[in-house]
């Protein structure tokens, strides 16, 4: 009986008639759709220049140009040597000389009844030792800066638009002459320079 059902079974497949067989297909996974996020929208703008920060100047006070009168200046000393653009204003007794490269503070000098040189602040006997020479009087980068006579005006010789002095001793070899406009003073023996030239 089982060989009948077996062979009837087989006949079937053969013909067949029987059942296919089933094949699984493996479906790939799909991910998720997440819905997608809107991004605004922007509006172009127009672009601005960017600001730029004033450098701050390493000199607090800046001299007011307004109230000053410019020069072409040349300072050589022992402690620096600087020839450049600069302002000079002479007023209720302080006298400010600043001098200037590419529109930049070089130094500062402020002169009152003590000395500054940029920050640093000493006494007029002081700032000669140290810049100028001991052996000059004390006021005399007041009155070489205002155009005054030096060495109680010692060797004085008046011109027809100013005055000339030369004063020689074995401390100091100076020449001194003022003009409108002009400030001359040289030291040949220590190499001292202070010349001013007004710019019109």
């Amino acid at each position: 009986m089982i060989k009948s059902i077996l062979l009837f079974t087989t006949i079937l497949l053969l013909a067949g008639c029987g059942t296919k067989p089933i094949v699984v297909q493996q479906k790939p996974v799909q991910k998720p759709i997440l819905p997608v996020e809107k991004t605004p929208t922007v509006e172009p703008t127009a672009i601005e220049p960017a600001v730029e920060e004033p450098e701050q100047e390493p000199i607090e006070e800046t001299l007011n140009k307004s109230n000053a009168v410019p020069y072409v200046t040349t300072l050589k000393t022992q402690k620096f040597s600087y020839s450049d653009a600069g302002f000079l204003r002479n007023q209720n007794g302080v006298i400010d000389l600043q001098m200037f490269a590419v529109g930049r503070p070089l130094v500062k000098l402020k002169i009152s009844e003590d000395v500054c040189v940029d920050h640093y602040c000493i006494t007029k006997q002081e700032f000669n030792q140290e810049y100028l020479s001991d052996s000059y009087p004390d006021d005399l980068i007041n009155q070489v800066l205002t155009s005054q006579p030096i060495f109680d005006s010692q060797n004085l010789k008046k011109t027809s638009n100013g005055f000339m002095q030369r004063i020689i001793d074995p401390r100091f070899d100076i020449k001194y002459k003022i003009t409108p406009g002009s400030i001359y003073f040289k030291d040949l023996k220590n190499g001292i320079i202070i010349k001013l030239r007004e710019l019109h």
